[in-house]
């Protein structure tokens, strides 16, 4: 992605996760990203899914990486765009309280 492109899109990469076992995965994976990513591109690593509120206001695109169990492989990628049907409106509880879904 250029700079050119930033600066008419409101872009942010948010990474869900936390310090602990197998939630590290995608502080790692955001981590991994820096490095090839433009300075002036927001990547933030949050703790809690109702966290994401904080930061979509006046987004145009988010990037959101999340080691949740997708129903495959361990590694397996899945890509969703909003709205999903695949995105299920359904409270749902997780690794950090209030699922995903729910908060978007």
């Amino acid at each position: 992605m250029s700079a050119s492109a930033l600066g008419r899109t409101t872009v942010k990469i948010l990474a869900l996760g936390s310090s602990h076992a197998d939630d590290q995965l995608a502080w790692r994976c955001a981590e991994m990203l820096r490095a090839d990513l433009p300075p002036e591109l927001p990547l933030i690593c949050l703790t809690q899914p109702l966290e994401l509120v904080d930061h979509l206001r006046g987004c145009e695109r988010v990037y959101l990486i999340d080691a949740a169990d997708g129903g495959g492989p361990p590694g397996t990628i899945v890509r969703l765009q909003w709205p999903d049907p695949r995105i299920s409106a359904e409270p749902t509880g997780s690794s950090h309280g209030l699922g995903l879904s729910a908060a978007l």
